[in-house]
């Protein structure tokens, strides 16, 4: 099993030092909420992690924790800037704004990023597109897309199990492990707000 590496999106782990986190990769899940001019992603990375390291940081707070949060919002932000967002054929730019740590119990840390992708918003159909290198998904993942009561989400390209709940108002993707991304997602939606 591979560590520090994902399907997207990736968090760069970064060169550390003996004893410090080997981070294995066990699942991943995001929301996106789409409000007309800007997308809040919500996402979910959840870890095993052989040697304790997020068990003590988050035990003693302080300088190292807000350090190491730091350091994953760079990183997250680093994987963003290698991605191409188009919203309605313009390039969009995803901003990092918070990043949490949390434990799922001993030895199980979970990060959890909130990221805002503003664009400009049109009446009617709107199209995001997300591009990024091909990969192979090494642990499973969801995502979901929901948009408010006045919109309606009219088609999800992706790889993976993907599909539109009959209201309109979900989509999601799911892919289990081993599945090829082909580095391509695509969701029309209708903004009618």
């Amino acid at each position: 099993m591979e560590t520090c590496t994902s399907s997207p999106p990736i968090i760069d782990c970064g060169v550390r030092t003996v004893g410090e986190p080997r981070l294995i990769p066990i699942h991943a899940a995001a929301v996106f909420y789409i409000y007309p001019g800007e997308i809040l992603q919500v996402t979910r990375f959840y870890y095993l992690e052989e040697t304790g390291f997020y068990d003590r940081l988050l035990a003693r707070k302080g300088r190292g924790l807000e350090e190491e949060l730091e350091r994953l919002k760079g990183g997250m932000t680093r994987v963003l800037s290698e991605e191409r967002i188009v919203v309605n054929g313009a390039e969009a730019h995803p901003i990092v704004s918070n990043v949490d740590i949390a434990l799922m119990g001993s030895k199980r840390p979970v990060f959890t990023f909130h990221i805002y992708v503003p664009f400009q918003a049109k009446s009617g159909r709107n199209v995001y597109e997300n591009l990024y290198e091909e990969t192979t998904t090494n642990y499973p993942y969801e995502a979901y897309w929901t948009v408010p009561p006045c919109g309606r989400i009219i088609s999800i390209e992706a790889s993976g199990e993907t599909g539109v709940s009959q209201d309109g108002r979900i989509a999601w993707i799911k892919a289990a492990p081993g599945i090829k991304v082909e580095g391509y997602e695509s969701i029309v939606f209708e903004n009618n707000c």
